[in-house]
């Protein structure tokens, strides 16, 4: 992501690093509906970046999605109350931290390698969601180095998970969303092949 997209590879106006930001329009086999889904990872030191950065996602969210239900995520290096947060809800996008029925777990993502004293911790990791969906429940896991998560989407209602991954995977934002079908309740059986999934 900089002045000139096209060009990759390139550092924009202030970042410390390459940034870029990757996208689908995925589709439900079923109902054939649609949602666009984007992720990113906004510079650590540049504000600046950090700012236009997300403007040129929703430039590219409006040219290649239209008026698809939306979803972006990742590590947005900065919290809630900053920039980026309010330029996305300035283009009717939520927070679904915020918009979930239910939020559980930790309320930071950030903990510097477990080195951040618990009252410096924060959550600068985000899921924000068009408001043509509807985010059931929201949470942090604060899952131990070495777990895995096997990420699986919906568009029909999204349980939102956001996982602990500054520390043990430094490159990666790990947000998953899961399928909840009518009866948001699990039989048995796939309560098992879903804690075996989750424990490769």
């Amino acid at each position: 992501m900089n002045e000139t997209p096209e060009q990759f590879g390139k550092k924009g106006w202030d970042a410390s690093y390459n940034r870029v930001c990757t996208w689908a329009i995925l589709k439900d086999k079923k109902t054939g509906k649609q949602v666009a889904y984007f992720n990113t990872h906004l510079d650590n030191d540049g504000k600046i970046a950090r700012k236009e950065g997300i403007k040129l996602i929703l430039s590219k969210m409006k040219e290649v999605a239209k008026n698809l239900p939306a979803i972006i995520t990742g590590d947005f290096n900065c919290t809630d109350d900053e920039e980026p947060s309010a330029i996305l809800r300035a283009n009717k996008m939520e927070n679904a931290r915020n918009k979930a029925a239910i939020v559980y777990g930790p309320d930071w993502t950030w903990h510097d390698y477990g080195r951040l004293p618990l009252n410096e911790r924060s959550i600068i990791d985000h899921v924000f969601i068009s408001n043509q969906l509807k985010a059931t429940r929201y949470r942090v896991i604060g899952d131990k180095p070495g777990l895995s998560v096997r990420p699986q989407c919906s568009i029909r209602k999204l349980r939102i998970y956001k996982m602990n991954t500054h520390g043990w995977l430094p490159t990666t934002t790990a947000i998953c969303m899961y399928i909840i079908p009518e009866n948001p309740f699990p039989t048995l059986s796939e309560k098992k092949h879903r804690e075996s999934s989750m424990s490769r």
